[in-house]
């Protein structure tokens, strides 16, 4: 009975390392390499033109418009709702009618900036020509050459 169970559990095993030892596995990992890549660059392509698609049509900017008011209404029901979890009636009359956010000085300094840096990405996007996506420092380096540079012009 052990011995039908080993052969069991060891067969499958037995069997991948044949294939993998075969000449015909060389052909079946290449189709399948292949299908494998042929399928992930249509994938992209698609998703790139679902993306654009969204984006003439308006959908992101209504998207991001929902999210935010979704954001909002979540960090006021974080704020004012959560410290009343133990009175269970008052917890369920703010969930109803949730005050709308305000933040304190900290957390509003912080979305603050977080806009600020937002909006700047979406005024000045990344110019990925100019930039070597494989190196995050070239744009410090950019930085201190364009400092040095006036020094040599004085010169």
């Amino acid at each position: 009975m052990f011995q039908f169970i080993g052969f069991v559990l060891k067969a499958p095993l037995d069997f991948a390392k044949k294939f993998i030892q075969s000449p015909i596995s060389t052909l079946y990992y290449g189709l399948v390499g292949q299908w494998y890549l042929v399928t992930m660059s249509l994938c992209v392509v698609v998703l790139y033109w679902v993306i654009v698609g969204f984006n003439k049509a308006g959908v992101t900017d209504f998207a991001f418009k929902a999210f935010s008011n979704a954001s909002r209404e979540i960090k006021g029901f974080a704020q004012f709702c959560i410290p009343l979890v133990t009175n269970i009636n008052a917890f369920i009359d703010c969930a109803l009618h949730t005050p709308e956010y305000t933040g304190d000085g900290t957390s509003n300094i912080f979305e603050r900036s977080m806009n600020n840096d937002l909006d700047g990405i979406i005024q000045h996007p990344i110019n990925h020509d100019k930039m070597n996506l494989l190196s995050p420092y070239e744009l410090l380096n950019d930085k201190e050459d364009q400092k040095s540079s006036p020094d040599q012009n004085a010169q």
